[in-house]
């Protein structure tokens, strides 16, 4: 199983390093670069060159995003929520604005964390020249950017593994049903299956990705995983290895978590799997994955 899985890593790490180099990858950063110099550019006009920061938080809460990577270090969403408690992260996607209080202290947590090289204007209430400006777009562009690709890229890939098994599943006479919260053995019958619904468990319900009724009340709860470097496939292994602990303790046997794997995967990772007895297939394998499932539906 050991030689098994170190061949299987190596196979998707070449696939997915074959992914990475293309025209699609460099139009993709392209692309992004000319969307986040666009941000900057409003979040700038917005926040007078950062003198006005609450009006530009007031006007467009997607500003915030920008203010945030501005930042010495960059800070995420969650950390800047720790750090300012009366904003809300939902205001940055929606691009409503923010009440003028909560703007004011947010604007008092960003003066004190900004990267005072990129903005050395701030503090003493000057106009920034077009120079200046101009650098802070270019650096920020790119950090932006490589976030912004990075997530988007993750989305599509993870969304098309799960196409993968739901388009598998099809072709094997498999029926796709409504998702709902998964409270009772006899929840999904035997060759059908709900894309990205619930695991009831002791504490709180888990997402799973794809549940498989394998029929005798058994169940797959399959977890699908991309990853692009060994140590991200850490966190995503542990994330179904947590799972996997939940939904054994609440169902006992008759729910298999199941690992769909893609991308870079440590094979250390891969031995986690197996040693948590937690079915591993992959993506660029899938006959595999059809062939265990029509072994296992009774």
């Amino acid at each position: 199983m050991v030689e098994e899985a170190a061949k299987y890593c190596e196979e998707a790490k070449a696939i997915y390093i074959d992914s990475q180099i293309n025209d699609s990858a460099v139009d993709s950063w392209y692309s992004a670069k000319r969307a986040e110099r666009r941000q900057i550019s409003e979040a700038l006009r917005l926040s007078n060159g950062l003198l006005s920061i609450p009006l530009a938080l007031e006007t467009d809460g997607r500003t915030m995003r920008v203010f945030r990577h501005l930042c010495a270090p960059p800070i995420s969403q969650d950390q800047f929520l720790l750090l300012c408690p009366t904003w809300s992260k939902a205001s940055e996607k929606s691009g409503v604005g923010l009440q003028p209080d909560v703007a004011k202290a947010a604007e008092s947590v960003l003066i004190r964390i900004l990267d005072k090289s990129l903005c050395p204007w701030v503090e003493p209430g000057i106009d920034p020249s077009w120079s200046q400006l101009k650098r802070l777009q270019e650096v920020v562009c790119a950090l932006m950017a490589s976030q912004s690709v990075a997530t988007e890229r993750r989305k599509a890939l993870a969304s098309e593994q799960e196409q993968l098994v739901i388009e598998a599943l099809m072709e094997l006479g498999w029926s796709q049903i409504p998702s709902k919260k998964i409270e009772s053995r006899g929840d999904v019958d035997a060759k059908k299956f709900m894309h990205k619904t619930r695991f009831a468990t002791k504490t709180r319900p888990k997402e799973v990705d794809v549940a498989c009724g394998l029929g005798n009340t058994k169940m797959l709860a399959l977890e699908c995983k991309v990853t692009n470097d060994a140590t991200n496939s850490v966190k995503r292994i542990n994330d179904v290895l947590t799972k996997a602990t939940s939904w054994r303790e609440h169902w006992g046997s008759f729910v298999v978590t199941g690992a769909f794997l893609q991308g870079v995967i440590s094979e250390k990772d891969v031995e986690r799997l197996v040693e948590a007895d937690v079915v591993v297939f992959w993506s660029h394998r899938l006959q595999e994955f059809r062939d265990w499932v029509g072994e296992n539906c009774e």
